[in-house]
């Protein structure tokens, strides 16, 4: 597995990202592609196919752990919340539910929620141009399989951020 030194350099590497901004899904997304294109091809020479995948596995469990971690401040427990409501076709009660959190003085503030609601956003659109980049750079070389899978992708990616963009309508109006 992950020898100690090297990941305590693992760990310092994903909180030196953290600290820079750098740290978002599309890292762990191309973090989980180099584990499952590990899974399919051999091991380089001289080194052990199962030792690496290992390694592999832990670093991204570090890395949604540590994304988990980054993104797990009241407003997004509460954006977690709404999208499981699925706002594009709940409305009414997601409004009634972001009306009850503005107004509650424990609840969240509404400029705060907007304002992180708009660094999503930014986050979700850089995201997005990595994510493209990457399929761009590899859609030549990659199966049929692997391309319905890419799809799959883009297409939950497209429904996240509907359901984003309606939560901001939502919580504009709220």
């Amino acid at each position: 597995c992950v020898g100690e030194k090297s990941w305590e350099e693992a760990q310092q590497a994903v909180a030196d990202l953290q600290a820079k901004g750098g740290l978002n899904e599309g890292v762990v997304e191309a973090a989980v592609m180099a584990l499952d294109k590990a899974r399919d091809q051999p091991a380089p020479p001289g080194r052990d196919k199962d030792q690496m995948i290992a390694t592999l596995e832990s670093v991204c469990e570090l890395l949604i752990t540590a994304l988990q971690g980054q993104m797990s401040t009241p407003t997004m427990r509460l954006v977690d919340e709404l999208i499981i409501i699925k706002p594009a076709e709940n409305g009414d009660m997601v409004k009634q539910r972001l009306q009850m959190e503005f107004a509650s003085e424990e609840g969240v503030n509404k400029e705060d929620f907007l304002a992180s609601m708009q660094s999503f956003f930014m986050q979700m659109d850089q995201q997005d141009r990595e994510f493209e980049a990457q399929v761009e750079a590899v859609w030549a070389e990659i199966s049929e399989e692997e391309r319905a899978q890419v799809n799959q992708v883009k297409e939950i990616r497209r429904d996240a951020r509907s359901q984003m963009d309606a939560l901001l309508k939502i919580a504009l109006d709220a």
